[in-house]
């Protein structure tokens, strides 16, 4: 049988659905010719399917290699394995970012501290009918601190005239440099280098004489740029027609284009990646730059179509912008807009700097801003990014052959091992590097989310601190739960567990019994120790007192019991929880809909039904509560979108890990609340006996948790939990159209 009747009989094999016979054919196949194209893309192709990415990439690679990647099915496998092979790392790189973005954040300086002269500058060509409305929207800026400079590039209308009319009303410093129809037009970029070397300005602001600014749009910008010291930024945009009215958005027209390249900032991994693949700016006049780091970037360069793409895309290779999303900038559409005029002259200047440009991303040489989107900060993932939308084209073989052979090449452990690296080189986020590295590298040990831990691996430290040598416990679990985390915590324990209403997955096990703990069937000390861990709050309130009573009875040696108890703090941190769970997912989350509608459990009056049984519980709290709040809501995050979930369950081990035992408060007696809980954390343990030796063992437990002079700094590791919730949020609201991405969101204003 020849290669060609191999190849004829495994693509049968496929289409009838036998990838296994498939695959070993077309194996057989390069034996024959090991440089066979055909084969290596079906091999790769096949490999793909079945989940075995490395093999998938590999074949991808070598069919590319062999085609000179001249075949778009080839290069566009190979994106796709590409994508799934560095989808985790990629994941963690662009949570990295954001958390970097968050912390820029804090750099805030007061308001009253930051006060600097914006330079507007108006290029005016040819306007007259819209250069009225132009100018009054500067005149109008509640931030009044600017000066401003209007250059007319030698319109042929009557927009000279009609500045100088306009004039007199402007209540700032102004130039008007007008050589009216006997200057040569000399484009914009030029009009705009020739008023830049005029501005007197710390901070310059185009706008193009027939758009708008928004009336806050210069103190917004101060705000989110000036006030933490960036160089650069832009804002959203509103789309206006000929009359000034908020342009109509049909699915083909102009408007509904420019709005769904505008949100593109909010959903790219970085403002850089977005700008790879359209100017999310929109429009020149939508910078707001340093006037400084302007004049080092030597202005715009002299393009007539792309002037201010390629700014943007050569500033992001020094300087990572600000993106602030509010619609500060109203970009008219009319019928001699520039992006109207022919697009042949256009797209052979955009393919020609676009195509410069991903030369320098590629050429390894060090840029100052650590985002920006080049090979040297973000591996492989640049030149996936670019197959994966469409922007294969401007790779070029040598450049896509060296990512497949650095593919192929490299190691996991290497690749994750230089994304730490990398990682760690960003000042602000570099206490949160150890989380990176957990997020990285393979999970370990018992797998649990951080909740459980905060639970399980408390009360089983706190048993275990009980337990002589070799000495084993009977324990009753009030709450049955199908991931039996005690029970792995405690393999030589015999662990019942006892609920109301048992789970389907494990009905009818031995180790699982029908009860109402309110009401417990059976007699005293029936165990040597009772748990009901986050159960007392599910309890009806004219049960709880039973609930106590009963499952103090049937315990020998102790009882452990955790719950979050009723304060303000709480109810807050519960309160904003939910909330995001509703943005997410549309309908309340059932746990904390139940604690909102029973109410949860009084400390004070708990203790105190105690004390009427007998009984002096050791008290302490756990789970810092911003802590707490921001894992919960970074956890609903990963149940929303998948691409979180292997991060978010490393974060759950380096929690086990890293924060579990001093994830307590000061001063955690009991005696710092209102309502006798400490005031600082989510969940109360009370550990109760009225045997007195067995609470003289635990008496020092609760130290054990209590923050000590290592306590790690959560502050990185809270901007990276608030970045997953974001990007769970626009990943959310980009799917479902909704132009309002993310409140709450630091990119946002």
């Amino acid at each position: 049988m020849d290669i060609q009747q191999i190849k004829s009989e495994a693509l049968a094999k496929l289409n009838a659905g036998d990838i296994t016979s498939a695959a070993a054919m077309f194996q057989h196949a390069l034996t024959m010719a090991p440089n066979d194209v055909d084969c290596l893309h079906m091999l790769g192709e096949l490999f793909s399917r079945t989940g075995q990415i490395r093999e998938a990439v590999h074949f991808f690679s070598a069919a590319g290699v062999s085609s000179n990647w001249t075949l778009a099915a080839t290069t566009h496998g190979f994106g796709v394995a590409l994508s799934r092979l560095y989808g985790t790392e990629f994941t963690v790189r662009r949570l990295a970012y954001l958390a970097w973005v968050n912390a820029r954040q804090r750099y805030l300086k007061p308001a009253k501290t930051v006060s600097p002269l914006v330079s507007v500058i108006v290029p005016s060509y040819n306007h007259a009918r819209f250069i009225g409305p132009c100018l009054e929207s500067i005149y109008r800026q509640t931030w009044k601190r600017i000066e401003l400079i209007i250059i007319d590039d030698g319109s042929s209308d009557d927009s000279v005239e009609r500045i100088r009319a306009l004039l007199p009303a402007c209540p700032f410093p102004h130039q008007f440099i007008a050589r009216g129809s006997a200057r040569e037009n000399r484009g914009a970029a030029q009009t705009i280098n020739e008023a830049i070397t005029l501005a007197k300005g710390e901070y310059i602001n185009i706008l193009n004489s027939d758009d708008r600014f928004h009336p806050q749009r210069i103190e917004k910008m101060v705000a989110h740029i000036a006030a933490i010291g960036a160089d650069w930024g832009f804002a959203g945009i509103e789309v206006i027609d000929e009359n000034s009215h908020l342009a109509p958005s049909p699915a083909d027209s102009t408007s509904r284009n420019l709005r769904n390249i505008a949100a593109m900032a909010d959903v790219a991994p970085t403002i850089g990646f977005a700008l790879l693949r359209n100017n999310v700016a929109i429009s020149t006049g939508n910078f707001f730059i340093r006037a400084t780091f302007l004049r080092e970037m030597n202005g715009f360069s002299d393009l007539r179509y792309v002037h201010d793409l390629e700014f943007a895309l050569r500033a992001t290779l020094r300087s990572e912008p600000v993106y602030v999303s509010a619609p500060l900038y109203e970009y008219r559409i009319h019928d001699t807009n520039t992006i109207n005029e022919a697009t042949v002259r256009a797209d052979a200047e955009t393919t020609a700097m676009f195509s410069r440009h991903v030369e320098k991303l590629f050429d390894n040489n060090p840029v100052a801003n650590f985002f920006a989107p080049t090979r040297l900060n973000w591996a492989e993932h640049v030149a996936t990014f670019l197959l994966r939308t469409g922007f294969d084209h401007f790779l070029t073989p040598k450049q896509l052959t060296e990512t497949a052979e650095r593919a192929v090449d490299t190691s996991p452990q290497v690749s994750a091992g230089e994304a730490i690296a990398f990682l760690g080189r960003i000042e602000s986020i570099e206490s949160a590097r150890p989380l990176f590295a957990a997020m990285l590298t393979q999970p370990h040990g018992v797998q649990a989310t951080f909740d459980q831990f905060q639970r399980y691996g408390i009360i089983a430290r706190a048993i275990d601190h009980l337990r002589e040598r070799g000495q084993t416990f009977s324990i009753l679990e009030v709450g049955a739960n199908t991931h039996r985390l005690l029970g792995k915590l405690l393999p030589n324990d015999k662990i019942t567990y006892l609920d109301q209403e048992i789970p389907a997955e494990i009905a009818g096990a031995n180790d699982v019994i029908l009860g109402d703990a309110t009401n417990l069937d059976m007699a005293d000390k029936s165990y040597d120790i009772v748990v009901a861990l986050d159960v007392f709050e599910h309890i009806l309130p004219a049960r709880r007192d039973d609930f106590l009573r009963h499952i103090a009875r049937v315990s020998r040696l102790v009882t452990l019991l955790a719950a979050p108890f009723d304060s303000a703090a709480v109810r807050a941190a519960e309160n904003d929880a939910s909330a995001y769970w509703l943005r997410l997912f549309h309908e309340p989350y059932r746990w904390l809909k139940e604690h909102a509608e029973n109410g949860l459990p009084d400390l004070t009056k708990t203790i105190r039904n105690l004390a009427d049984l007998g009984l002096s519980p050791i008290h302490f709290g756990h789970g810092r509560l911003e802590l707490w709040r921001e894992m919960l809501k970074a956890h609903f995050a990963a149940i929303s979108l998948p691409d979180l979930r292997a991060p978010s369950a490393s974060i759950d081990g380096f929690y086990r890990d890293h924060l579990l035992m001093s994830d307590g408060a000061d001063g955690a007696d009991g005696a710092n609340g209102a309502n006798g809980d400490d005031g600082q954390t989510y969940r109360q343990f009370l550990f109760f006996s009225p045997d007195k030796t067995v609470m003289a063992q635990l008496a020092d437990f609760p130290a054990n948790f209590k923050p000590g002079k290592n306590l790690p700094d959560i502050t990185a590791i809270l901007d990276v939990l608030r970045a997953m919730q974001q990007l769970a949020l626009v990943r959310k609201n980009a799917a479902t159209g909704s132009t309002n991405p993310s409140t709450g969101n630091a990119l946002q204003t």
